[in-house]
């Protein structure tokens, strides 16, 4: 097949024409995937409302008629998950394609680097800013990626994100979109951004204040004041603290609670809100009742498995419990035993849940908590240490789900999703803070909706 011919097929696709710069990206697109050299790697960068989705959805369909193998991969679980839903493709994240070995295993000696059986392949990466250039198993993450994709002949990456978003916990940057990071690990990158919005995003308030908030991120000469703007947008609504209660029930009433959510900027103010909601919204007595909606915040093979799921469940995957049994202490640790169901599956799914993970200041158990409780464990397990050891593995209670309250979550972990409402909690955010580090928090909340958008309380000027 010639460049020409699939950049022809995947316009066949596209729900809408392209404008010039769109149009060059599917012919770059297609020149990489028909081409390419045996260390060249595409870099998109596309900001929200550029047509980067509907393009790359396009290409996957296009290269699929083709009989192109693609391989597609996301950091998180919900980003894998959102990019298959897209793509009308399966998708998976990084970790569970790249490497093989117990994922329950605290000390991850168990983990080494798969072997990449598909060659011609291409492997698109998609959120890949939020892939991290922290130490694992020997060297970082991006280049255990970039070894395992390019040593199968013919293969290599399209890395796909947008560099106003919020960079990976801990970094200030995004290494997998820095040409020069490609570079030090032997790479060729052949990058390309797509910043013009498209014409079907003109009257979308949600994008035009992205692109305000891109402006004083990137812009060298930005307007004088941060401002926001409402008046002129049905899709977007200032509300107050008096008032959240009743736009979250007809934002629930409207287009579910499932699709309603309120980012925050940390772990502490989520549990604040959540705890609010469940009291004065929900009349909750209990730490977990019928008809909550949780989300997960640690990947889980063990339940994914006993439920006979297709796939794992994901970091990030949100659930309604439309069961709870009684509480239950085991190692010195309240559980509780529930059913939940899950947006993909048809079957109510068994599990045990781990309470204190609820009420945790951090994304999940802190792993020196998890550790100790992991030593408890094993303990109580007899034999040799290796039978110890797979006791402690296989245990149900070891392996409870970690789960948050879903109500509200912090930007990071709300990264890689999307709901047709979102509220961005801008309360009590002092003037020093208003920067870069601001502006793309508050990117990566706003471009979290699809229809409408919700700004509580914001102490910044909104028109």
């Amino acid at each position: 097949m010639t460049p020409l011919a699939l950049a022809q097929s995947a316009m066949t696709f596209l729900p809408f024409t392209p404008n010039d710069a769109q149009f060059s990206l599917i012919n770059a697109l297609s020149a990489f995937i028909i081409t390419r050299g045996p260390r060249d790697v595409f870099v998109l960068n596309g900001y929200a409302g550029t047509g980067k989705t509907s393009i790359m959805g396009a290409m996957v369909k296009a290269m699929r008629s083709a009989n192109i193998p693609t391989v597609i991969l996301a950091p998180t679980g919900r980003a894998a998950k959102v990019a298959a839903s897209l793509s009308d493709d399966r998708a998976s994240t990084i970790h569970k394609r790249i490497f093989r070995g117990n994922s329950a295993d605290p000390s991850n000696t168990t983990f080494f680097l798969a072997e990449n059986r598909d060659a011609n392949t291409s492997f698109i990466v998609d959120e890949a800013s939020l892939i991290t250039d922290s130490r694992a198993f020997g060297s970082s993450l991006l280049q255990q990626l970039a070894r395992h994709v390019y040593s199968a002949p013919g293969s290599a990456m399209i890395l796909v994100g947008d560099l106003a978003q919020l960079p990976p916990v801990g970094q200030t940057d995004s290494p997998a979109m820095n040409p020069d990071r490609l570079k030090s690990i032997g790479l060729n990158p052949i990058c390309f951004s797509l910043d013009k919005p498209a014409r079907q995003a003109a009257d979308s308030g949600i994008l035009y204040n992205a692109s305000i908030i891109r402006q004083f991120l990137f812009s060298n000469f930005p307007p004088e004041k941060f401002t926001l703007f409402a008046k002129d947008f049905p899709d977007v609504t200032i509300v107050n603290s008096q008032d959240l209660a009743d736009s979250l029930s007809d934002s629930w009433a409207t287009v579910g609670c499932d699709e309603t959510l309120i980012v925050t900027r940390s772990n502490k103010r989520a549990n604040n809100f959540n705890r609010t909601i469940r009291n004065m919204v929900m009349y909750a007595e209990e730490p977990l009742q019928q008809g909550d909606r949780i989300v997960v915040s640690k990947n889980d093979y063990y339940w994914s498995k006993i439920n006979k799921l297709n796939n794992f469940i994901a970091n990030g995957e949100t659930a309604e419990v439309t069961w709870v049994g009684k509480a239950e202490k085991a190692y010195g640790r309240w559980f509780t035993e529930v059913e939940l169901r899950l947006p993909d599956n048809p079957d109510p799914v068994a599990a045990k849940i781990m309470l204190r993970s609820l009420i945790a200041e951090g994304p999940s158990i802190p792993r020196d908590e998890m550790e100790r409780f992991y030593n408890r464990v094993l303990a109580e397990y007899e034999g040799e240490i290796s039978h110890k050891i797979k006791g402690a593995l296989e245990d149900p209670f070891y392996n409870a789900l970690q789960v948050k309250y879903a109500y509200c979550v912090t930007c990071h972990k709300a990264q890689g999703g999307q709901w047709r409402h979102v509220y961005v909690d801008m309360s009590a955010i002092p003037e020093d803070a208003i920067g870069p580090d601001f502006y793309r928090w508050l990117y990566t909340a706003v471009t979290r909706a699809t229809e409408h958008i919700f700004f509580i309380n914001p102490g910044i000027t909104i028109k």
